[in-house]
């Protein structure tokens, strides 16, 4: 008997060879039967098919003749149980230059892999395994476009235009103004020098008071008080300054619970000629009052420097000359004061200038060399300032606009405002010019109303907020969405005018 071809392979360690395989049963009996027949011709189409049976390898059918197998062509070994123990399959194609079963000859002996409903199993299991990732990542792909959900709209406001009009807005000070139907303002108080040489052949023994401004304060009623021209004011040290006109102090007025005095600036000389009258700051009492109770409750300070006080030899300076010389003082310092109120206040408010938002101090004698005098002056500005915000309402207020949202005049700095005084702390301003209104639309708002809400409640949104001409160009990311993201900060709002 020839050696089977598998007797050379070796098994790995604990595992059984696939030659000690025991077949089944009914592979016994077909086994057992070629024993029998063993004597028997046997065509080789019948006993390769019961081979390959035995093998489970599928076998192609050919429709080419095959050479003769006798019964030597195949040997199996069997136990004394009859079992088979190993199959060895002589070629009867060796001598062939071409055999035409060799690709049956190469396929593995299998048992129970590689079946067509394991394949089928394989497949399907390979579908579910493709579905599963793709859900995966479709909704990793959804979450991430949630976390960035966001939205982009194009809001226009509405705007009017009131022709040539007339407007008297009445205004007080912020610091006595109890009322909310007039328009606030507030002071700014500013002060400037300038200097300017002049020409001087001349010299004579002088004596010169000193002057400047104080501010006079009223605690003692809500009735204004009027001083007269001389009115004494006197320092902790005894010098004595007075007033060249009279002059009238508001009286006091309560907000939030506290007494605010009522005040007034106004210019003092000093009583006696010479430099010791010059001072910086200092306070003052009115002696007229002493002894009455209103005494503790008027009182001044200075607002600016009281200087100019001199006793000896000057240079002299011919009238004309002077005139000249302080025109052209007043003019610097006017320019000076203009150019620093606005470094003073923000774009949100409106400076109101007015003739009397200007005092000078007289021209001063710095000093003299040769025939050349410097001549110094001082200016002081008072200016009211109002927000812009809060003078556009009064002006659409005055109109009987009625708005659910702020209105700003665009052109205040092309409408001509004059100031119309009362008293000093109550007048009105005077507006002249055409007016142009927008309507302010309020973005924290409008976000928040529309934050979480769908895109087809923007026509009631819009009514909410009256500031609203149109809005167009909505954008929601994801696309797929039609509500806006629950944040309101991912809703990006434009505005155009």
């Amino acid at each position: 008997m020839n050696n089977n071809f598998l007797d050379e392979v070796e098994a790995p360690k604990g595992k059984k060879s696939i030659k000690n395989i025991p077949l089944p049963t009914r592979k016994k009996a077909k086994a057992k039967k070629h024993d029998d027949e063993a004597d028997e011709p046997r065509e080789h189409d019948e006993i390769a098919e019961e081979i390959i049976d035995l093998r489970k390898v599928p076998l192609t059918k050919h429709t080419h003749s095959s050479p003769s197998l006798s019964e030597s062509n195949y040997d199996i070994d069997k136990t004394d149980d009859d079992d088979i123990e190993s199959i060895k399959i002589n070629d009867p194609y060796a001598d062939l230059e071409n055999d035409p079963y060799e690709d049956e000859k190469e396929l593995p002996v299998n048992f129970g892999k590689g079946n067509k409903h394991s394949k089928k199993m394989k497949s399907s299991f390979g579908y579910y395994k493709f579905g599963a990732t793709l859900l995966v990542i479709l909704l990793i792909v959804i979450g991430i476009m949630s976390i960035f959900k966001s939205a982009s709209i194009t809001v226009y406001s509405k705007n009017q235009k009131i022709q040539n009009t007339e407007i008297i807005i009445p205004v007080e000070n912020t610091l006595s103004n109890s009322s909310d139907t007039i328009l606030d303002y507030k002071e700014i108080n500013l002060e400037s020098s300038s200097e300017i040489n002049t020409k001087s052949d001349k010299e004579e023994n002088v004596e010169e008071k000193s002057s400047g401004i104080i501010t006079v304060y009223n605690e003692f009623s809500k009735t204004p008080q009027k001083l007269i021209t001389n009115t004494r004011f006197e320092t902790a040290d005894g010098k004595i300054y007075r007033i060249q006109e009279s002059m009238t102090v508001p009286g006091y007025t309560e907000k939030d619970g506290k007494k605010v005095a009522g005040s007034a600036d106004v210019k003092v000389v000093a009583d006696q000629a010479g430099d010791k009258f010059n001072i910086q700051s200092a306070d003052f009492k009115i002696p007229g009052f002493k002894g009455q109770e209103q005494y503790d409750f008027f009182y001044a300070k200075t607002k600016t420097a009281i200087s100019g006080g001199f006793v000896g030899i000057k240079k002299i300076i011919e009238p004309e000359n002077l005139e000249v010389v302080k025109k052209e003082l007043e003019t610097r310092l006017k320019n000076n004061l203009q150019e620093l109120v606005k470094t003073q206040i923000s774009d949100d408010f409106i400076v109101i200038n007015s003739s009397n938002n200007f005092t000078f101090s007289s021209p001063e004698q710095k000093e003299a060399k040769g025939d050349q005098v410097t001549m110094s002056m001082k200016g002081f500005a008072k200016y009211l300032v109002i927000n812009k915000k809060d003078l556009s309402k009064a002006v659409s207020v005055s109109q009987n606009i009625d708005a659910k949202s702020d209105i700003l005049v665009t052109n205040l700095a092309n409408i001509d405002i004059s100031l119309i005084e009362a008293t000093e702390s109550k007048m009105s301003l005077k507006l002249v010019g055409e007016f142009d209104l927008r309507w302010e639309i309020d973005e924290l708002a409008l976000k928040k109303d529309l934050a979480g809400k769908d895109k087809n409640d923007l026509g009631e949104i819009t009514l909410k907020h009256g500031g609203i001409e149109n809005i167009n160009n909505i954008i929601i990311r994801p696309l797929w969405s039609s509500k806006f993201p629950s944040n309101p900060d991912k809703i990006k709002v434009v505005e155009m005018q």
